[in-house]
Order: structure tokens, then sequence, then C-alpha cells
């Protein structure tokens, strides 16, 4: 699936900060070895804790139920129109 969108993952670093907003994100992290990096997006997603033990964010929004902190389903509309 990353693949095929050509999606850029970042796994093990630390986001810092994010700037500006939908369409024209900047995200600045740090790897382990604390090298400063900076990214420019379209659109973010953001994961959080490992197996069952989430990293809340304390953000507005976090609490509703469209809102997953396990793994479910990776398309769960599409999956279930194909049915």
């Amino acid at each position: 699936m990353a693949e095929h969108f050509r999606l850029e993952i970042r796994q093990y670093e630390r986001v810092d900060r994010i700037a500006g907003g939908d369409n024209a994100f900047q995200v600045f992290t740090a790897d382990r070895l604390e090298c400063r990096h900076e990214y420019q997006a379209r659109k973010i997603v953001l994961a959080t804790g490992y197996y069952d033990v989430p990293n809340m964010l304390d953000v507005p929004g976090e609490e509703l139920g469209k809102v997953l902190h396990y793994y479910k389903e990776a398309h769960p509309i599409t999956t279930t129109m194909w049915r």
C-alpha cells in the first residue's frame, strides 16, 4: 500500500513540531542520532505507541468514535463495499 501511494514513511523519528496546514505542512523531526530533519507534506499521519499501548496525544477529538487507538482494518469501508 505504501508503495502504491508513494508514501514516505519515516520511522523512529521524534516529531518536534508541525507547522502549516492542509496541503502545506512542515514537519520538523529528530532521528535516533539527534540529526534534525524538515519535511514538506500535503497530508500527514502520526502513528504513536505500539501494540496495545497507545500514546494518547491529549488533543481535541481524540475521544471520538471514529478515532482508533488500535489497528483494526486498513480499509474498513472499501473492504465492506466489496463483500
